[in-house]
């Protein structure tokens, strides 16, 4: 089986692949050079798995990879992109607002897929996109892969939103393209991964609140990492 796959983010997002370790007591984040990047993907390979033609599309110190072995994140080692810096996904969440803005353009796809889904207004686009892709080649006739999606935008009052206004500043978004067909979404098949989908108001049984900058334990515990909400674990396939 031979596929074009596409992972595509507008603000924090963090993607992965399980492997075995040691221990850490905090999330660490390693910058990849783009001279190692065919390095960087295999991370996301397996058994039965071939990754080539490696690209990526981010700003400067935007993507890497992490241990997050003994941190509240939920997953323990994988991939990091992000529309800002790596560095800013390090707990404790001591920051109201932590991360840069990198002026780099948004995507088309990404731009798309909030404009049918109500997620950006017709006059909204995304910036600071981070984009990896690669060719898969598979002797199995499933690729399948867990994320976490997580951002530092997460309101830090009520962490609700109106269901009912578009376009806002922090709407950040996921997609993951195979051969062109995202299929990054919730369980139920057609719930988009963002900020307005995913909330302590909207999905709450698949999100986790983790502080405001202010708060304790995430405010000095290293345990909790920066951002101020994350999704659970998520498994997409195809």
């Amino acid at each position: 089986m031979n596929l074009y796959i596409s992972i595509k983010c507008f603000v924090f997002l963090i993607t992965i692949c399980l492997l075995n370790s040691s221990v850490f007591s905090q999330l660490i984040v390693t910058e990849v050079d783009i001279g190692d990047i065919d390095e960087f993907a295999e991370i996301l390979s397996g058994p039965g798995i071939e990754i080539t033609d490696v690209s990526v599309t981010c700003a400067y110190g935007a993507f890497g990879t992490f241990n997050c072995f003994d941190c509240n994140l939920g997953i323990e080692e994988g991939i990091l992109l992000t529309t800002g810096t790596i560095y800013s996904a390090v707990g404790p969440n001591d920051e109201v607002s932590s991360g840069i803005l990198n002026f780099d353009p948004g995507d088309d796809d990404l731009d798309e897929i909030g404009y049918v889904n109500d997620i950006l207004s017709p006059d909204d686009y995304t910036k600071d996109a981070c984009t990896l892709e690669f060719d898969v080649t598979s002797v199995i006739e499933t690729v399948s892969l867990n994320f976490v999606f997580g951002s530092e935008e997460y309101p830090t009052n009520d962490g609700c939103f109106d269901s009912d206004t578009t376009g806002y500043v922090g709407t950040d978004i996921f997609a993951f393209f195979i051969s062109g067909e995202n299929i990054a979404y919730l369980p139920d098949g057609i719930t988009l991964i963002s900020i307005p989908n995913i909330n302590e108001c909207e999905n709450i049984d698949y999100y986790n609140y983790n502080g405001d900058g202010y708060e304790e334990p995430y405010l000095s515990d290293p345990y909790y990492i920066q951002y101020n909400g994350f999704t659970d674990k998520i498994n997409i396939y195809k």
